[in-house]
């Protein structure tokens, strides 16, 4: 999809979610709130984090990090967008990260059956507020964000805002 066209889609959902409710959909924000995340970890093994009632994970990867960040360009305001569509919006998400010096990492984001799957950047190191502005930038719903001891999900267009523990499993 050119890159005007893509714009001119983009705006329209824009001005839809502003004439819309301010809130996410409970519906929508369970499936917000059950996401999990799988990622590829050093010598290429494949990770799942996934909510908990309990810290059950361990701080893994080596990191030396606070937190991470996870956020997707994916299909804004969870309207279905061509995969041509998102992966230009993914890569326009990755250059401005680079832009900006942050390291990133690819993930993706998921519901627990697997039939919803959206290609996401794990962020380490970046100021929650940024993420946060470039989320909205991006017309994402929400972003995540993942500490030693929490697993949070964090809404854009509202104040809603889900906190747990979190497990980490590796995965064949």
């Amino acid at each position: 999809m050119p890159t005007a066209n893509l714009s001119l889609t983009i705006s329209k959902m824009f001005t839809r979610r502003l004439l819309s409710a301010q809130m996410i959909e409970q519906e929508l924000w369970g499936a917000y709130c059950t996401t999990v995340v799988t990622f590829v970890g050093d010598e290429n093994q494949r990770f799942v984090i996934t909510p908990s009632p309990d810290l059950d994970g361990q701080w893994g990867g080596g990191w030396s990090t606070d937190e991470i960040l996870i956020i997707s360009a994916a299909n804004p305001y969870s309207e279905l967008m061509s995969d041509e569509a998102n992966l230009e919006l993914e890569s326009q998400l990755k250059a401005r990260l680079d832009q900006l010096g942050y390291r990133h990492q690819d993930c993706a984001g998921q519901s627990p059956d697997g039939q919803w799957v959206e290609r996401s950047v794990m962020v380490f190191d970046a100021p929650l507020e940024v993420i946060k502005q470039i989320g909205v930038d991006y017309l994402q719903n929400a972003i995540f964000r993942w500490t030693p001891s929490t697993w949070e999900c964090i809404s854009l267009v509202s104040d809603q805002h889900f906190v747990s523990g979190w497990t980490l499993e590796s995965v064949d």
